[in-house]
């Protein structure tokens, strides 16, 4: 989440990365906060203020992706002598900033997002668009589908590559997959509302919470947009969701939540539903 963070630190953090592991590093960048205002306000003041984000997000962009090279340099091509870097005017004196350590190859950039803004800002400058798919808004057809047309070739990215994220609870049974599935929903429905937010409930807890006619309607919108259920049925709706929408890639977020009795820090459901699901996709493997 780009506004939270100086263009110059998400650099050379990536930087470092990708000089760690050449070729394995992905870089996602996101306009919104992720936050209330007064979280964003303390992250990254001004800049992470809900107000600025439209102003200084395209230049952002562009300095991360400049310092790292991604703007000009298809991943695991071999930079030459001449090493990315941004040319900066301070006080009438020009300086060349350049992220470290001294990259040999790029990370891929991608520019997230769940809005025609993004997908707009991403076709324009010729870069990967990844849409966000897991909120379970509405609103994905018509971005992808204006990417796609206003598209403008990079040097790094050749022609228009997308992927897609999708919220997943899988389980024996697609009432357990529901079941675990609960904390999470009602955590998103809750965050809608004026109500403040506390920890997220156990499924026990969930179970027995008492939901306001609106955090009914979410919670039942959402469970409709999410990928809920057996491992044959989650499977089937990924793999529609790659055909209709043309989808390159697609990311899954587990989303069940833990029973009481389970471990404090482990989520089994979570672990169960990608291990469920991996079995379904061979190709993978």
């Amino acid at each position: 989440m780009l506004p939270n963070h100086a263009p110059l630190s998400v650099a050379e953090q990536f930087a470092l990365l990708e000089a760690l592991h050449p070729g394995r590093i992905d870089l996602g960048l996101g306009r919104a906060s992720g936050s209330d205002p007064v979280s964003a306000h303390m992250l990254r003041s001004p800049r992470g203020a809900y107000g600025s984000q439209g102003e200084t997000f395209p230049s952002d962009v562009r300095l991360v992706t400049t310092l790292l090279g991604s703007d000009r340099t298809a991943t695991n091509e071999p930079f030459g002598d001449d090493q990315p870097g941004a040319r900066l005017d301070i006080d009438g004196k020009s300086f060349q900033l350049k992220a470290s350590p001294r990259l040999a190859t790029a990370p891929e950039v991608w520019l997230l997002g769940s809005s025609n803004f993004s997908a707009d800002l991403a076709a324009t400058l010729g870069m990967p668009f990844v849409y966000a798919n897991h909120f379970g808004q509405t609103g994905i057809e018509e971005a992808l589908d204006l990417y796609r047309s206003r598209f403008q070739p990079s040097d790094a990215v050749h022609a228009p590559k997308t992927f897609v994220t999708a919220s997943i609870s899988v389980d024996q049974t697609a009432e357990e997959a529901r079941i675990v599935a609960l904390p999470q929903l009602i955590m998103i429905a809750r965050s809608r509302s004026p109500r403040p937010l506390d920890a997220q409930l156990t499924i026990d807890e969930a179970l027995r919470a008492d939901l306001t006619p609106s955090e009914r309607q979410t919670v039942a919108e959402m469970s409709e947009r999410w990928l809920i259920g057996t491992p044959p049925e989650v499977e089937q709706r990924i793999r529609a969701l790659t055909t209709q929408y043309g989808a390159d890639e697609v990311m899954v977020l587990p989303v069940g939540g833990a029973y009481a009795a389970d471990p404090m820090g482990t989520t089994p459901s979570r672990e169960r539903a990608l291990r469920l699901l991996a079995g379904r996709f061979p190709e993978l493997s």
